[in-house]
């Protein structure tokens, strides 16, 4: 029994703990929605927008094209903030992983020395 947990802890759930990873970055991509935001990112904020209407009405035509204008930097600043939000999400979540990566692969040793070390603090 001893040695198939072993073979199961360092093969199979190794396996399964790096496809579970790759799995959640693809979750957090699609959360953030990181390629419809990059697909889109000079479009209007939230379709907000003006009709051109007549082209001989300067004052209606000048006055939609400025704030046609203004919602295509709105919603690209405000997509590039969440594109650079969801990325640093992205690349915290490669230390987290790391880090839970190499807990993982010490923790049968880590168990075996905290079971040794409760056996001394019992016997002293």
């Amino acid at each position: 029994m001893f040695l198939s947990y072993w073979w199961w802890h360092y093969t199979l759930a190794l396996f399964d703990l790096v496809r579970n990873y790759f799995n959640f970055v693809g979750w957090l991509k699609n959360f953030f929605s990181l390629g419809l935001l990059v697909r889109t990112i000079f479009a209007p904020w939230r379709r907000m927008g003006e009709k051109y209407g007549s082209i001989f009405d300067a004052e209606q035509f000048f006055g939609a094209l400025i704030v046609n204008t203004l919602m295509r930097l709105v919603g690209s600043v405000i997509k590039s903030a969440i594109i650079v939000f969801g990325l640093l999400v992205i690349f915290l979540s490669v230390f987290i992983f790391l880090a839970t990566l190499i807990l993982w692969l010490a923790a049968p040793i880590i168990i075996i020395f905290l079971f040794i070390f409760g056996i001394g603090l019992i016997i002293s």
